[in-house]
């Protein structure tokens, strides 16, 4: 049976994976023409969270052998942040290389950038999907808190000042993304580095890897890779749309057209014209 939920709990990691990448990715692509910030707030809602309890299921495996019960992952349902503060931070995070481990553990427990994006995305996650309809409907039990009102706040305490709005954003864009990129950065070093156990380095390494050997300035090397660097717009269905680039016909098209009738042009086979 652990054969299984092993293999089970490897496709979690990657799909948290591709949903974090995904989501950094829509991040990216906000501008002033396009504020639509649910997308990338789903697929980091589910995709932190799938982290979360996989690296959880990976610690609890690595102290009693077995895998927790459902009710110890159901108990903190969508809410990210008690998950990182009381479960992970105080029962699963341990030293790996002193300064490294310091920076990670200083970054987890006071970053106010951390909790206050979680706070966003926990809230997105239990509630914020269905605010719209739960305020129009009115739910008995609706959000506290209108996660477009949290995000707004939010960029605002950046304080990013520039007058160009397309840098503005980009500049936002690029504080997410070093966020979520430290945060899953130093949980993926405990795996990667065997913090959690040889059989969750086993299993995790791959998909730990892709953002545990990311590395602020003061520890990167000529051959890692360093916060904000990377470009995650590639994973995302917008960046990969490609223009159809359609042939005007020509007199000599028409021609050949008429006069032949087995006359086929191959760039208008290929647009469809």
């Amino acid at each position: 049976m652990n054969a299984i939920k092993k293999i089970l709990l490897i496709e979690e990691l990657e799909t948290a994976n591709n949903l974090i990448q995904l989501g950094l990715g829509e991040i990216q692509n906000l501008n002033y023409l396009n504020d639509f910030h649910f997308l990338p707030f789903q697929l980091l809602s589910q995709g932190v969270e799938r982290f979360f309890k996989s690296y959880i299921c990976l610690a609890y495996f690595n102290i009693h052998s077995e895998f927790p019960p459902a009710k110890y992952l159901s108990h903190d349902g969508h809410n990210l942040s008690r998950l990182l503060y009381k479960e992970i931070i105080p029962k699963y995070f341990t030293g790996i290389l002193p300064l490294q481990y310091e920076y990670d553990y200083d970054f987890l427990e006071n970053s106010a950038e951390l909790n206050g994006f979680l706070n966003i995305i926990s809230e997105f996650g239990k509630f914020g999907r269905y605010y719209n309809f739960d305020v129009i409907c009115g739910s008995d039990k609706p959000g506290d808190k209108n996660p477009a009102n949290l995000w707004e706040n939010f960029q605002r305490d950046l304080q990013v000042k520039n007058d160009n709005h397309l840098e503005w954003h980009s500049e936002i864009a690029r504080h997410v993304v070093i966020i979520i990129e430290k945060l899953i950065a130093a949980l993926s070093r405990q795996i990667i580095f065997n913090n959690l156990g040889s059989e969750a380095k086993s299993l995790g390494y791959l998909v730990a890897s892709e953002f545990g050997l990311i590395y602020s300035d003061e520890f990167s090397t000529s051959q890692s890779r360093k916060f904000g660097e990377k470009d995650y717009r590639k994973y995302t269905t917008r960046h990969k749309a490609t223009k159809i680039r359609r042939h005007k016909r020509t007199s000599e098209d028409e021609r050949e057209r008429i006069h032949n009738p087995e006359y086929r042009s191959v760039k208008n086979n290929e647009t469809g014209l």
